[in-house]
């Protein structure tokens, strides 16, 4: 029974890695713009 619940877990932490990516990925955008912007 463990077995067959941890697969859709899986498939869910898949789905969710790749919000988290687009998320990690903005976050840094707006970190590297607050840095460019503290050094004018």
């Amino acid at each position: 029974e463990a077995t067959s619940q941890q697969i859709p877990v899986t498939k869910f932490m898949n789905g969710t890695k790749k919000q988290q990516s687009k998320a990690q990925n903005s976050a840094i955008a707006i970190s590297e713009l607050i840095l460019e912007i503290g050094m004018l």
